[in-house]
């Protein structure tokens, strides 16, 4: 008996069957690695109750500096205290992010794993008087839904919400300018002459 040439309908059927074959050999070795993945990078991963990081008053940040892919973007409130840019929807969560800490058996020391080192976003909010606050976001989580996060000075990884990473961007495009305050005009006072003037 000889081989199936191509075009054959045994050949067809044996070719069906070997690409059915492979595709599930790649589903399963990706879930395979799915597997390893969260057992290696997300055993410690913390599920709880979200947590607030930090607590500052809006009022008295005075500049936000974003950091993405070697370029940065700095947005500081004018000699009135006027933001040029509108960035109130990164104001309402950086001044209080709710977050979630990422509980470890042990210290966490490779960050790279996380996309920390270096990380995928920085920001630096920088108050009034000076002090600031410099926050490292790194890669998505396997889930997609969220990324890891770390704060500056702070030994402890967190989980933020995946959505919010989308507001630090270097692009100055993206957020609309603020329209300068209309003043009114002063009112004229009277001149005492006209109303003399009047009265004759």
């Amino acid at each position: 008996m000889g081989v199936p040439q191509s075009g054959h309908p045994l050949a067809e059927r044996a070719l069906y069957n070997m690409n059915r074959y492979q595709m599930t050999l790649l589903a399963v070795l990706l879930l395979i690695g799915l597997v390893v993945y969260i057992h290696y990078f997300e055993k410690d991963r913390d599920d709880g109750d979200t947590i607030t990081l930090y607590t500052l008053s809006k009022t008295e940040i005075q500049s936000v500096e974003m950091t993405e892919g070697g370029k940065s973007l700095k947005i500081e409130r004018d000699q009135n205290g006027t933001w040029r840019l509108d960035i109130d929807s990164i104001l309402a969560f950086w001044s209080e992010p709710q977050v979630k800490k990422l509980e470890s058996s042990e210290p966490i020391k490779e960050f790279a794993k996380f996309g920390l080192e270096p990380p995928e976003k920085r920001l630096r909010l920088t108050l009034k008087t000076g002090e600031s606050k410099l926050l490292r976001v790194g890669k998505k989580t396997a889930v997609g839904w969220e990324r890891y996060l770390q704060l500056e000075g702070s030994p402890n990884l967190y989980l933020m919400p995946d959505y919010r990473a989308a507001d630090l961007t270097t692009d100055e495009k993206r957020f609309k300018a603020v329209s300068a305050p209309t003043q009114q005009p002063a009112e004229k006072r009277a001149d005492p002459s006209s109303s003399k003037a009047a009265a004759h």
